[in-house]
């Protein structure tokens, strides 16, 4: 991870995120959206319910939408929690088509600086 963004692990976080939090979604995935006051930074957690695989499958799916957002993380903008939650569907994808739907979730949620 580069300046200004860091991960978010805390379960609180990702309670406060889910509860507070505005929901932006598209067929594969779901960015949940939560401003933080005072906070230079930009925190990122990634969720991928069993429901999608085993342990192997589940990371897998974790590492392509981490990878898609570092490439991404110059654009996104400074100062939110975001939770991003993938969808059955994006399991049967390749990372270009990950990157493409995480690329338009952000865009719905107004993630990415002009």
């Amino acid at each position: 991870m580069m300046q200004g963004h860091s991960r978010l692990t805390k379960k609180r976080d990702f309670r406060e995120a889910y509860k507070k939090g505005t929901v932006f979604k598209n067929k594969y995935l779901v960015i949940w959206k939560l401003k933080k006051e005072n906070s230079g930074k930009t925190r990122i957690g990634y969720s991928v319910g069993k429901k999608l695989g085993n342990a192997v499958e589940r990371n897998r799916l974790k590492r392509i939408l981490k990878e898609a957002c570092r490439r991404k993380e110059k654009e996104i903008k400074l100062g939110y929690d975001l939770i991003i939650l993938a969808r059955g569907p994006v399991k049967k994808k390749n990372f270009s088509e990950a990157q493409e739907a995480l690329l338009d979730v952000f865009t719905k949620a107004e993630c990415l600086k002009k």
